[in-house]
């Protein structure tokens, strides 16, 4: 999946619901978030990258950074 023009809240219901899971709180419960700190930083777009990278651990996804070529 690119992530590069979605919002953070899409990418982790997108996550999600590929997962099986039924809602974002039992994604923060497994990851050790609090479910209210979880809600605020997909709320404001703050979910923090270390976070980010847990619950895609979690639930099986491998994230992965690749440079864009450069057309000149």
């Amino acid at each position: 999946m690119k992530i590069n023009q979605k919002k953070v809240d899409q990418i982790v219901d997108v996550m999600i619901a590929d997962s099986g899971i039924k809602h974002r709180k039992a994604l923060s419960e497994m990851a050790g978030i609090k479910p209210s700190t979880f809600h605020a930083a997909i709320k404001n777009e703050s979910l923090r990258l270390v976070d980010f990278l847990r619950m895609a651990e979690l639930l099986g996804y491998d994230v992965t950074i690749t440079k864009r070529e450069v057309d000149q």
